[in-house]
């Protein structure tokens, strides 16, 4: 057995092997989106890149404390105390140069606090879970705004909106296929949402959001119905991911072209 890990790093005994990074990918659009967005509403600046380091470190942070909480293994605070020490070296920082954003770590930290609770009474993946780790995420939006000196409010709320749209819709649609697979009344939900945020985007949004609103709904129809259609058929995690990939650059991409 080689005694290096895959990443370089000195292979961990077993039983006592370190997550470093998590399993799942789709974490990182739900990161990524609101902070693109928030850009998109302001003005691109250098600090939006800074803010992308913090988030991310701040985000493997806590995967790695909580696998510590469940785990309760000495070696698994190697990553907490690093991704730890990034949050701390690139955010006081942008804390110093902009004092409000402590607000909206305030805000993340008391959230953080509700999925804490959720995973460790056991229900680390429920819709429920998914949805204040989604409220955690929109925070990005303003954060990003605070960070840039070309920003309006009419414009944060609106970016937020459309990410906080999005993102709510790709997760009902995502467990519609995977975790609900199978389950109509989950997927009649799924689709009753992606109406209503059409509404929703034909009422406040530019019409641009309006017609990507209408394609989403169209995909939160079409994909299960393959499934449906298709009982021995089962859309690998890889091809929902491609689907969802192309879904947020377009609604970025709308973002820094159409506006808000």
């Amino acid at each position: 057995m080689s005694v290096l890990s895959t990443a370089g790093r000195p292979a961990a005994p077993r039983g006592e092997r370190v997550r470093w990074a998590p399993k799942q990918f789709g974490a990182w659009a739900i990161l990524a989106v609101p902070l693109l967005l928030g850009a998109a509403a302001s003005s691109p600046s250098p600090l939006h890149l800074v803010l992308a380091v913090t988030t991310a470190c701040a985000y493997l942070a806590s995967v790695a404390a909580l696998e510590w909480t469940r785990s309760r293994r000495p070696a698994q605070l190697r990553p907490v105390a690093a991704f730890g020490a990034g949050v701390l070296v690139t955010g006081l920082p942008l804390l110093a140069l902009e004092p409000r954003l402590a607000l909206v770590a305030a805000y993340v930290v008391a959230a953080a606090g509700v999925t804490l609770v959720a995973s460790l009474a056991g229900h680390p993946k429920s819709v429920v879970v998914s949805l204040v780790e989604i409220a955690q995420a929109l925070a990005l939006v303003p954060a990003a705004a605070l960070v840039s000196e070309a920003s309006t409010g009419p414009a944060v709320a609106a970016a937020t909106l459309a990410a906080g749209l999005y993102l709510v819709g790709s997760v009902l649609m995502v467990r519609s296929l995977i975790r609900e697979r199978g389950n109509r009344l989950f997927l009649a939900v799924s689709l009753a949402y992606h109406a209503l945020a059409v509404v929703v985007a034909w009422l406040l949004l530019p019409l641009p959001y309006v017609i990507l609103a209408a394609a989403l709904l169209a995909r939160a129809a079409v994909l299960p119905a393959i499934q449906l259609g298709r009982p021995t058929a089962r859309l690998r995690p890889i091809h929902i991911g491609i689907v969802e990939i192309l879904a947020s650059l377009a609604l970025v991409g709308l973002g820094f072209t159409v506006g808000f």
